[in-house]
C-alpha cells in the first residue's frame, strides 16, 4: 500500500444528527466571557471540558454562535489560542497545529467573503489512483482571504497527514500534501458546487484526477447576525473581542477589519443545553 493510499483512505463516520439525511439544522449557543485575569479576556462554550470549574468566572453571555465537532458548510471555525499569556481569537489554527486544535465556535464569514462561503466546511472526496483504484478522503476546509487551511478527517488514523500551503485564487484551488518526508500537490477549480481537479506526488510517480462535495447543505440558525471585531491596547498590546455597539475605553483601537460575523444573544444570563454532537 502506497503512503498515498494510507493518507488518504478514511472512514467516513456519521455527522451531526442523521449523516446525508436530509437538511441539517444549526442550532446557536451561547459563547461565555470569562473575567479577566490581569488583562487577559477568555472565551468559553458549555461544550468545554472545564465548562464546570470556570462557570463561576463568567462574566456573561458575550454573543451567540454553533458549537459543534462537525464542520458545517459555510461557516468559518473560530479558534481561542493562547498566546504570551493572552488568549486570542484567531480565524486558523497556528501553523502545523491543525491537526490537533479544535475550533471554540463557528460563525458566519463577512458578508464580502464570498470564498469563505464558498469553500469552508466538510469535503467528501474521490481520489483516482494510478492502476484504476480509488481513495476516500474527507477534508475539514477553511478560508481567510485567499489563504486555505486543510485537515484531513481526524476520526481516522490518517490525521497525521498535513495539507499546507492552500491558495484559492480566481475559482482555483492549489493545496500541498505533507506526509512524513513525502509530499504531494493538488490542483482543482470550483463547478457547479463541487471541487475537481487533478493530484500529482512530488516527483510524478504518481497522480491522477479527484473530486469533493459537501456532504449536505444546511439551514443556518435565525438571528440577528453582528460583526465581531478585536481590539488592542496599545500600551501593552492587550487584546478584547466585542460586538458591533460594544466598546472600550479610549486606550482601546478596534482593528479595521471584523474577525467573522455572531449572533447577538438577547439575554445576558443565557443558559443552554449542551449540543450533544459535540
Amino acid at each position: 500500500m502506497s503512503v498515498l493510499s494510507r493518507i488518504l483512505i478514511p472512514v467516513l463516520i456519521a455527522c451531526v444528527g442523521q449523516a446525508h439525511a436530509g437538511e441539517a439544522r444549526l442550532i446557536l449557543e451561547p459563547v461565555f466571557r470569562l473575567k479577566a485575569i490581569q488583562g487577559s479576556q477568555r472565551f468559553i462554550t458549555q461544550n468545554e471540558y472545564e465548562f464546570h470549574q470556570l462557570k463561576p468566572q463568567i462574566e456573561a453571555t458575550a454573543f451567540l454562535a454553533v458549537c459543534t465537532n462537525f464542520w458545517p458548510s459555510g461557516l468559518v471555525p473560530i479558534f481561542s489560542i493562547e498566546q504570551s499569556n493572552q488568549f486570542h481569537l484567531r480565524r486558523r489554527a497556528p501553523s502545523a497545529q491543525e491537526n490537533y486544535t479544535e475550533p471554540l465556535f463557528f460563525a458566519l464569514p463577512l458578508e464580502n467573503e464570498t470564498n469563505a462561503a464558498k469553500l469552508t466546511g466538510r469535503w467528501e472526496c474521490v481520489a483516482d489512483r494510478t492502476g484504476g483504484t480509488k481513495d476516500y478522503p474527507a477534508w475539514e476546509l477553511t478560508v481567510d482571504g485567499e489563504l486555505v487551511r486543510v485537515r484531513f478527517d481526524q476520526n481516522t488514523q490518517y490525521r497525521y497527514g498535513f495539507l499546507t500551503g492552500g491558495i484559492f485564487r480566481s475559482n482555483r484551488l492549489d493545496l500541498r500534501v505533507d506526509y512524513m518526508n513525502e509530499a504531494w500537490f493538488l490542483t482543482g477549480h470550483l463547478r457547479d458546487g463541487k471541487l475537481m481537479g487533478e493530484w500529482h506526488r512530488e516527483d510524478r510517480s504518481e497522480g491522477g484526477a479527484w473530486e469533493a462535495v459537501r456532504p449536505r447543505p444546511i439551514t443556518l440558525p435565525q438571528g440577528e447576525p453582528v460583526a465581531l471585531s478585536e481590539w488592542k491596547r496599545v500600551s501593552d498590546n492587550a487584546r478584547r473581542y466585542a460586538i458591533e455597539g460594544e466598546n472600550f475605553g479610549p486606550e482601546w483601537e478596534r482593528v479595521s477589519k471584523p474577525l467573522c460575523r455572531v449572533w447577538r444573544s438577547k439575554r445576558a444570563d443565557e443558559l443552554t443545553t449542551p449540543n450533544p454532537s459535540r
